[in-house]
């Protein structure tokens, strides 16, 4: 039986230069290593989440929303992280078997910092797109908090939640969330160029 390529290998011929598209491929999610790295302490310290019950989502929806927002991934080292369509990765590498293909942007490599800012974006603009509860908001409050504190976002602390009130179109008050210590962030990420909030896409790579 022929041995099956490593997913990095597999990859490699799909990598981008950089006056190319991102590019569309099919991985088996036991190719895909997990989040990347800066992605993974992101969410461990700025980034509160709101479980989604198994009983709610089936595995042929799960499959459907995938195929509709593919994950995005990015080479790290000698394996494949995602990088983009972050929870809904989380719930398929829960919920589904590592055969199981899915659709994948194959993406060109990102710094750490970039890839926290265009996280938090996620989560919090991503959410308002779906639609949202009264936890969510609270939730995206938070994490914009902590986002600011941080520097990944272009807006101050203190504004954050307002800031978090106005996307959404709700009450300031329906966004406050409890107070909660300092995130630890790794002070080469606090160095980096802010996400501004007027302009997601950012600044230059």
């Amino acid at each position: 039986m022929k041995k099956a390529p490593k997913p990095a290998k597999l990859a490699q011929n799909y990598f981008l230069e950089e006056d190319q598209l991102p590019r569309l491929l099919r991985l088996t999610i036991g190719q895909i290593e997990g989040l990347h790295p800066a992605i993974t302490q992101l969410l461990k310290d700025l980034a509160p989440r709101r479980e989604v019950p198994n009983e709610v989502l089936s595995q042929e929806a799960l499959l459907r929303l995938l195929e509709v927002h593919p994950i995005s991934i990015q080479k790290n080292e000698k394996t494949l992280c995602c990088v983009g369509s972050i929870q809904l990765f989380e719930l398929a590498k829960k919920r589904l078997r590592d055969k199981v293909e899915l659709l994948c942007i194959l993406t060109k490599t990102a710094q750490p910092e970039t890839l926290q800012k265009r996280a938090v974006e996620e989560l919090i603009l991503g959410t308002v797109i779906n639609g949202i509860n009264v936890s969510d908001v609270r939730i995206a409050g938070r994490l914009a908090k902590n986002a600011a504190s941080a520097q990944l976002l272009n807006v101050s602390e203190s504004k954050a939640e307002k800031w978090v009130a106005d996307v959404y179109g709700v009450d300031k008050r329906t966004v406050k969330s409890s107070p909660q210590a300092p995130p630890s962030i790794p002070e080469k990420t606090k160095t980096c160029d802010s996400l501004d909030p007027a302009n997601p896409a950012g600044g230059s790579e």
